[in-house]
């Protein structure tokens, strides 16, 4: 908007939407009148957790999927490495790192610094406002394709076999795997759905 029309347009369209960003179909009357109903909208929740209901054939299907949101491409293929695009998402939710300062003293009941705060947005925050250097995900892409690396998949879960443990994601088909040793690095606000023992 301010590209478009600029500041003062801008201001009073912000100042606007807030108001009225709880009723999507308000927000797309106001989109309409300032002549950007075609604007992509941004969905925090779908940017965060972009498998969130999605079912993949195997690890291959999963491991080219993730591999392709990342933007990176084997220089085997002969196109060379794109510079990741996995952290540029996160961009309009940088200016919600200062969340914290807005909890600080009280500032917040306890129900909803619980519900709201940790369950809710803190996950999607950590997720959106922070991550790897791009040429981590380019690393961590390069040991996906030769098969070092295996991520088994989103909604992870966790049993134990007579072996190690068995980590598997109901989302990807064939995703079992005995893993002898298993490590907890989850980042908090995040989960994983413990399988009972057999």
């Amino acid at each position: 908007m301010r590209r478009r029309q600029g500041q003062a347009t801008a201001d009073q369209f912000a100042a606007r939407h807030l108001a009225v960003a709880h009723d999507p179909v308000l927000v797309d009357k106001l989109l309409a009148e300032y002549g950007i109903a075609d604007a992509q909208r941004i969905d925090l929740d779908r940017m965060a957790r972009p498998f969130a209901g999605v079912e993949f054939d195997g690890p291959e299907h999963f491991h080219r999927v993730v591999t392709d949101c990342s933007g990176w491409t084997s220089p085997r293929r002969g196109k060379g490495i794109w510079p990741a695009r996995s952290k540029r998402p996160g961009h309009p939710a940088r200016p919600a790192r200062l969340g914290p300062a807005a909890v600080d003293f009280g500032g917040l009941r306890g129900e909803s610094h619980r519900d709201d705060f940790l369950g809710a947005f803190n996950p999607v925050n950590t997720m959106l406002s922070a991550g790897p250097p791009a040429f981590r995900v380019e690393q961590t892409c390069a040991l996906i394709e030769t098969g070092v690396l295996v991520v088994v998949g989103p909604a992870l879960h966790v049993g134990c076999e007579p072996d190690g443990f068995l980590l598997s994601s109901p989302q990807v088909r064939g995703s079992g795997r005995v893993v002898p040793t298993l490590i907890d690095a989850r980042i908090r606000g995040r989960t994983c759905t413990p399988t009972p023992r057999r």
